[in-house]
């Protein structure tokens, strides 16, 4: 099974009933790395705004690129560019700065 099939199978159904039942208007995914996660639910989501955080430039950079530009194998999971909802901050969770935004 490869990672793609066991996010769209197994998590992000977990997620999205959350999110149904939750009602949230805003999510943050701590440690987004290339942003998959968001990539596979801001698209069914586009009322809620989603937050990736990530600590390295490097990561925060192929995730904003993936969000430009999602990859072909996420063409199976919806994602469609440009993808408005969806924002990369790269920072800690242990620094109260980057959550005031």
């Amino acid at each position: 099974m490869s990672w793609l099939t066991w996010r769209t199978g197994h998590l992000v159904p977990e997620v999205r009933r959350y999110l149904e039942r939750a009602r949230l208007r805003t999510v943050l995914e701590v440690g987004c790395g290339m942003g998959a996660n968001l990539l596979c639910l801001a698209p069914r989501y586009p009322r809620v705004r989603f937050v990736g955080l990530e600590a390295t430039a490097a990561g925060v950079e192929r995730a904003r690129a993936n969000l430009a530009e999602p990859p072909q194998e996420f063409a199976a999971a919806h994602a469609a560019a440009p993808l408005t909802n969806v924002e990369i901050v790269q920072g800690s969770i242990l620094d109260p700065a980057v959550l005031k935004g």
